[in-house]
């Protein structure tokens, strides 16, 4: 493996450290390539400012790829009507972050998984909906293990998701990974948190993926996620049982940010939660519906005002989403 290999390996290991990332750009001046050197340090200095462009060709058969897909302008004309899909290329402190809307990605797998394209600058992918296949080939890939971060978005269909994905031995790396209305279910959220591979994780995301009181059982129950910092649940169908299970599982000690909108709970499961002493560092918290959802709010001020009277949630943040 490369010096440089090594020096990006180490960034993508600690993704919020700026030293790692200032000693990369040292040694790309050293090296001929103070144009990428500046604009790492540039993104470190003002991550939000939009002004600060890459040169794109930095992200090699990426570019292509992307020049291709958005010069199509829409990929559906009914669906996107007005509104043109975002350019899928973007930089975040110096490192590529690749997303399509569709099933782009999916389509290409095969290619993607090959030279010429290079996953080395790349630390997050973003798969959108559409595809209903075998994610298997994906999985079984070491490119994997170039990620930080791997999104999966409204995956709604009958893809082979969760199973690939728990049986890699490449996601070791990864510290963040979300799936959006992807079919996980108890079974799957009881099969995640056996994955010794994702104890590294630092944010899960599993929204609307059809978990009930036995997944929130498994994962409350799970040393596996003893490293997250933030976990949404949001859009499951929890119930006052599966807060229950949230509030009496393992303690978790590094979590600050904890998402249960949306979750079918009543005052009682918020009562429970709020008796609860396994979140010491929680410092926002998502409950609630917001105006419009389909399905009425079955609590109401009982519950929220359980959790703004507890003595574990004094420093919490608390965000009732606004009911309808």
């Amino acid at each position: 493996m490369s010096d440089l290999h090594d020096l990006i390996r180490a960034c993508k290991a600690e993704p919020d450290d700026d030293a790692p990332r200032l000693i990369l750009a040292d040694w790309l001046d050293e090296h001929g390539e103070a144009e990428r050197a500046a604009f790492i340090r540039a993104q470190i200095a003002r991550p939000d400012d939009a002004s600060i462009g890459p040169n794109l060709e930095w992200a090699g058969e990426w570019k292509r790829w992307a020049d291709h897909w958005h010069a199509k302008g829409r990929l559906d004309a009914d669906y996107w009507q007005t509104t043109q899909p975002d350019y899928p290329l973007r930089f975040r402190r110096g490192f590529l972050r690749v997303g399509d809307y569709y099933r782009e990605l999916y389509d290409r797998l095969p290619q993607l998984l090959q030279p010429p394209f290079d996953w080395t600058w790349l630390d997050e992918i973003q798969f959108g909906s559409g595809h209903d296949g075998d994610w298997t080939p994906l999985f079984r890939s070491e490119r994997l293990l170039e990620l930080n971060h791997l999104v999966f978005t409204d995956d709604r269909y009958k893809s082979v998701l969760v199973e690939p994905l728990t049986e890699s031995p490449f996601i070791k790396n990864l510290v963040r990974l979300y799936l959006g209305c992807v079919l996980v279910h108890d079974s799957g959220a009881a099969r995640l948190s056996q994955v010794r591979a994702l104890a590294g994780l630092r944010s899960l995301d599993l929204m609307s993926t059809q978990i009930g009181p036995a997944g929130a059982h498994a994962m409350a129950n799970s040393e596996v996620w003893d490293n997250l910092r933030s976990c949404s649940l949001r859009g499951n169908d929890l119930g006052d049982q599966g807060l229950s299970e949230l509030a009496t599982g393992r303690r978790h000690p590094l979590l600050e940010a904890l998402d249960v909108a949306h979750c079918k709970n009543s005052d009682d499961g918020l009562a429970e939660l709020a008796k609860s002493d396994r979140f010491p560092r929680l410092r926002a918290l998502e409950v609630g519906y917001h105006e419009g959802y389909p399905e009425r709010p079955v609590f109401g001020r009982r519950g929220l005002e359980s959790i703004l009277r507890s003595e574990h949630f004094r420093d919490v943040r608390l965000s009732p989403i606004q009911q309808a």
